[in-house]
């Protein structure tokens, strides 16, 4: 989500609408897929597939349209093409990153299937790298759909009590890990994301959630970045195609809201509240945050009469909480269902314990 080009600038230069989602092959049968014949592999090449070779998608719902399995690739002798195949389907290219936006770094790649192309229960994806040489790897991952539920609108996150972040959330970007403090970047970069909640059933809700930054990295003050951030973006829905067609989709607007903590391009650091664009509406200086010091973030959205209302406030953990510090109200063509994104951009971060009221 170029998540926030020109944000800085004044505006984001998202590139995606609702209906710019490109029409996905049908379900295909769920059954052991065999490529066309290959040379051997000579054991080179090495797929790693960050979240096991079994993921379970679906529960406690859908976060967005998409589900994405993240790995990176590697050879020796370089990479000359990469690939997947769902079920019986037929092969889709795979980009390898860097791209400088959601595949961050050389090798990373990201296979975005939509939830309805998916069977009820097991489905297979191939993954199948050639290298430079010719030689050819597969690594085969299971995608468990567990069908028919949606995400329950009061909601909580014990990080300590999870088994995986992809227990609790579903990771859209990047690598993260979990403890009992909470759910880490231990990949910082652009827009690494967790979605919680459901694209379709959530309109209006409270999000409350403490966030730790460890570190800002200054890459992310270059193009397409525009300054590092972290915080929630609300009712997303899932990434959208852009003009480039570029696999995965990087296009994000229209959104919801996102309100974060941004480091900009000129040496300022703001608390801001975007419009459906990603242009900053409301801003605010009060509030500086500082490395290593643990911080509560709040907001809510709810319909009015005139259409959706976000409200955002951040604190220092231990100290009052403050009144409402930033809010902006939106109309009704902007999204008015969507679940929620932890945001972490170009931020080395810890999100902690999560909790979700319906409004």
């Amino acid at each position: 989500m170029r998540v926030l080009d020109g944000v800085l600038a004044g505006a984001v230069t998202l590139t995606l609408a609702l209906t710019g989602v490109v029409a996905t092959p049908a379900r295909q049968s769920a059954r052991p897929v065999a490529f066309d014949a290959v040379p051997a592999s000579t054991g080179a090449t090495t797929i790693a597939v960050w979240s096991g070779d079994r993921q379970t998608f679906g529960s406690p719902g859908r976060a967005q349209r998409w589900v994405n399995i993240l790995g990176n690739v590697s050879d020796a002798d370089g990479i000359a093409s990469l690939s997947f195949r769902l079920n019986s389907g037929t092969s889709r290219p795979l980009s390898i990153g860097p791209d400088t936006r959601r595949l961050q770094d050389a090798g990373d790649f990201n296979v975005e299937i939509g939830f309805h192309e998916l069977v009820p229960g097991d489905n297979t994806v191939a993954i199948r790298a050639q290298d430079t040489t010719g030689a050819v790897t597969t690594r085969t991952v299971v995608a468990h759909n567990v069908a028919g539920q949606t995400w329950p609108k009061t909601y909580s996150v014990d990080w300590g009590s999870v088994a995986n972040v992809q227990t609790a959330a579903q990771i859209v970007d990047g690598r993260w890990t979990r403890s009992n403090r909470g759910a880490r970047t231990a990949q910082v970069g652009y827009d690494r994301l967790l979605g919680i909640g459901d694209f379709v059933a959530w309109d209006d809700y409270e999000v409350v959630v403490p966030i730790t930054v460890h570190r800002v990295d200054t890459r992310g003050y270059a193009a397409p970045a525009y300054g590092p951030g972290v915080g929630l973006l609300f009712r997303w829905t899932g990434h959208y195609d852009t003009a480039d067609n570029s696999q995965p989709r990087w296009g994000y607007q229209p959104l919801g809201s996102l309100g974060w903590y941004r480091w900009r391009t000129d040496g300022t650091q703001q608390l801001q509240l975007t419009d459906e664009q990603g242009k900053v509406r409301a801003s605010t200086t009060a509030l500086q945050l500082a490395t290593g010091t643990k911080y509560i973030f709040k907001m809510r959205v709810e319909t009015k009469s005139n259409g959706p209302f976000y409200r955002l406030k951040a604190w220092k953990a231990g100290t009052k909480q403050p009144g409402w510090m930033l809010k902006r109200q939106e109309s009704f063509t902007d999204p008015q269902v969507g679940s929620f994104l932890l945001v972490a951009h170009y931020v080395d971060a810890t999100f902690g314990d999560v909790k979700v009221r319906p409004l």
